[in-house]
């Protein structure tokens, strides 16, 4: 996308490890960290307008008592 373009960030948790997100159903081995998350978005937010951004498929109730993912 050409720098300054406008643009809405949509994070579906289940792009990280499964490890880090245990009230997501579907994560997947293998996925991105929190540092390579936050570098990302980062990197998005230095070259365009983010109007906005959502996280979304955290389900709260296989959380498994810790309340890490939410």
């Amino acid at each position: 996308m050409p720098e300054g373009t406008r643009c809405y960030v949509s994070i579906d948790v289940d792009a990280l490890d499964m490890s880090l997100v245990p009230g997501c159903v579907s994560a997947e081995p293998n996925g991105m960290s929190y540092a390579q998350l936050r570098d990302s978005l980062r990197g998005i937010a230095e070259r365009l307008d983010v109007v906005g951004f959502d996280f979304v498929e955290v389900n709260p109730t296989l959380d498994v008592g810790t309340g890490a993912t939410s």
